[in-house]
């Protein structure tokens, strides 16, 4: 849902990206300079982006700006990230609704896999969590048989859990992150791999945001 009337009028200030066409790999992450040009007044803009493809999540750095500033916008690639190009828009709309966009192509490289091995999918595919606090996806394995779900590259002092550890072809299972009081904020990409019994693996990033408390 958009967070800008549907109906706008053209604002006295522009906007604008750094690349007009963006490549990313599904499991990743790729970001975009977002500028803007002020106008007549002072004035703060609110960003948003529309277009995105599934399993896609955009975040602005930071989401309000005074125009003639600038903003970092980092978008997460999804396992399941369909592949291809993306008409983007990038829309920056002011208190009074006036609005400027601008466009950019997203290109998404679909995921390999090993021939015979698991493709793993995780929905969502990151989440925000304060330390202390548990948050979860849950995980969908196509292809290679039975397999052993395993996790790599967890924040220090947290503790993950699967149900259950060995899924089957076409299964589904949940993975619980619990992470630690003391674990410091910040942005960890936690790989989930299955695994069959002829060592042919897939994986999947999760993209876990720890936040400080406030």
């Amino acid at each position: 849902m958009s967070i800008f009337p549907a109906r706008l009028t053209r604002g006295d200030f522009a906007v604008s990206v750094d690349s007009l066409s963006v490549e990313v790999d599904a499991r990743d992450s790729v970001t975009v300079i977002v500028g803007t040009t002020s106008g007549s007044r002072p004035q703060t803009l609110t960003m948003a982006a529309v277009g995105l493809p599934d399993g896609v999540t955009a975040t602005f750095s930071p989401p309000l700006l005074a125009a003639g500033g600038s903003s970092r916008l980092t978008l997460v690639c999804g396992s399941w990230t369909p592949g291809g190009i993306h008409p983007v828009t990038i829309t920056a709309t002011n208190i009074d609704g006036e609005a400027a966009s601008c466009f950019f192509s997203l290109t998404v490289a679909a995921p390999e896999r090993e021939p015979g091995g698991a493709r793993v999918w995780l929905h969502p595919a990151g989440e925000r969590a304060q330390a202390g606090f548990a948050t979860e996806t849950r995980v969908t394995v196509t292809g290679g048989g039975a397999v052993r779900l395993a996790v790599r590259d967890a924040p220090a002092g947290s503790r993950v859990t699967f149900s259950p550890t060995v899924v089957y072809e076409g299964g589904r299972a949940v993975v619980w992150i619990f992470t630690a009081p003391d674990t410091p904020p910040g942005r960890y990409p936690i790989t989930i791999s299955a695994t069959n019994a002829r060592g042919q693996s897939g994986t999947a990033v999760f993209t876990l945001d720890v936040a400080t408390w406030s």
